[in-house]
């Protein structure tokens, strides 16, 4: 059993590329580690903070790689590496998705609003939820969950990394077998594509899902014009011999 993992990138139609990720797996190749960070709200440093960010969780992985059974100790031990490297090195701050999948198990982290899609038998069965001003406007009523990616208010973040305090990411985890995907994006490419434009890269062949990838970027970044945000698209799929 090892892992596929398929990646694409665009800068959109913006001066920078404020979107970082890296993919790792174990030297027999049955773990995997994926982490994805974009500059919060495009502010000035933005490149730099998700840079550093990623950049920690490489440091960790190559000197004290996890152990089984300590997947979300480890990601919180990355997360909170990720945190002081982005306010030491860097006046912004960064959103934050690692993925740690294994054989029979996948745990995930979160802050902010880069999101994770989990998909079994070609079905969409989780995604986290953004820690930002319009998903709880959604919660609370006030705001349909349609209206998210149009909203004035959309790139307002209740949380991320950096700053003077870290606040404790969310984690989650599922069994994996060897129907499951997962799909991690920043929000250039959750802002303009549906969840059924996703659910492609589920439902595709094997070898099929890295040209699927790239199209799935050029698609996100072509809808949204001449307004087209960095976007990042990373997907994880078993691949059983």
């Amino acid at each position: 059993m090892t892992w596929q993992i398929t990646y694409a990138q665009s800068l959109g139609t913006q001066s920078e590329q404020q979107d970082h990720g890296n993919a790792w797996t174990s030297p027999d190749g049955r773990a995997v580690l994926v982490v994805v960070a974009d500059g919060a709200g495009g502010h000035h440093g933005g490149r730099q903070a998700s840079s550093v960010a990623i950049e920690a969780a490489r440091k960790l992985w190559e000197t004290e790689p996890p152990r089984v059974g300590e997947a979300q100790a480890f990601l919180e031990k990355i997360s909170r590496a990720a945190h002081a490297a982005v306010a030491q090195e860097s006046k912004s701050r960064s959103t934050w998705l690692a993925l740690l999948a294994r054989e029979k198990e996948a745990c995930w982290v979160h802050s902010g609003d880069s999101r994770l899609y989990h998909f079994t038998s070609g079905k969409l069965v989780f995604r986290t939820l953004d820690h930002s001003l319009v998903q709880s406007l959604v919660e609370t009523g006030s705001v349909e969950a349609s209206e998210t990616s149009t909203h004035e208010d959309r790139n307002i973040l209740l949380q991320s990394l950096g700053g003077p305090e870290y606040i404790p990411v969310d984690f989650d985890s599922c069994p994996v077998g060897s129907d499951d995907l997962f799909i991690l994006c920043t929000d250039g490419v959750w802002n303009e594509l549906a969840d059924g434009d996703l659910l492609r890269l589920a439902r595709c062949q094997p070898a099929d899902r890295a040209k699927l990838t790239r199209e799935l970027v050029e698609t996100a970044v072509r809808d949204a014009g001449k307004r087209a945000d960095n976007a990042s698209l990373w997907c994880v799929a078993r691949e059983d011999a």
